[in-house]
């Protein structure tokens, strides 16, 4: 086998992974809390990101998309020097395309570009988080897969998130105007009114982040759901303004 796969191989036999996702132990970091593993994030939690103006920052999770520890799946590793991101095939690793360099850095003029993992070549450069908490780019220099259990894909709002110390796409389609996006902002809205717990507790009992169909059909179900939470309360605002309207 291959002498950097370290991960037991599973008794039952593993399948791809689902197209936007990370291994349990995959790490992320936490305001508060340093780094932990993917299987131990929670909802509200603040991880660190690099945002549009390629600062970094932390930003709340607000939905997973995948969340389960039990299965076995085949992921893709990219080794970048001392650091390894293992991630899903068809999961959007950030590509530089244009001035890759510290001077890019300091002045915000570098550009990632949204490429498959399972597309990633040896030589692309990645923006990774260093020890001392600044940025810088890495060659990938070594590709290969792997087993790896669990299945998890934290989404946070309009910034690249950090695991393993390299930077990565939350996502694994176009995050455009479209029906994904769409989708995703509800989520937020309804995370944003019923808060971590509350937010927590329903898809808990939902199971959606189960739920391993495709990606098209986990939106539509997802979309539905949170209109269906949503407009009861934004009939509820509607009332209580119509009142308010009323009465002056």
């Amino acid at each position: 086998g291959d002498p950097h796969n370290t991960t037991a191989i599973p008794t039952e036999a593993p399948t791809e992974s689902p197209s936007s996702c990370f291994p349990s132990d995959a790490t992320v970091n936490v305001l508060g809390k340093g780094d932990i593993k993917m299987v131990d994030l929670q909802y509200g939690d603040k991880v660190q990101a690099v945002n549009l103006f390629g600062k970094l920052v932390y930003y709340e999770v607000f939905l997973f998309g995948h969340r389960d520890s039990d299965p076995f799946y085949q992921y893709i590793n990219l080794a970048l020097g001392s650091k390894t991101l293992t991630l899903s095939a068809t999961h959007y690793a950030r590509i530089c395309i244009h001035d890759c360099t510290l001077e890019g850095i300091k002045l915000n003029t570098y550009r990632l570009k949204n490429v498959y993992a399972k597309n990633v070549n040896v030589g692309d450069k990645m923006l990774t988080v260093d020890d001392d908490s600044s940025l810088s780019f890495h060659s990938v220099d070594m590709i290969w897969s792997s087993y790896a259990q669990g299945v998890h894909n934290p989404y946070i709002l309009v910034a690249d998130i950090v695991v393993n110390g390299v930077i990565v796409s939350v996502h694994s389609v176009r995050y455009t105007f479209n029906y994904f996006s769409l989708s995703v902002h509800t989520t937020y809205l309804v995370y944003a009114i019923l808060g971590p717990k509350k937010t927590f507790e329903l898809f808990e009992m939902l199971q959606l982040h189960r739920f391993t169909g495709s990606i098209r059909t986990n939106v539509i179900i997802s979309f539905a759901v949170n209109i269906a939470i949503l407009a009861p309360l934004i009939y509820s605002f509607y009332k209580m303004a119509r009142r308010r309207n009323s009465s002056k």
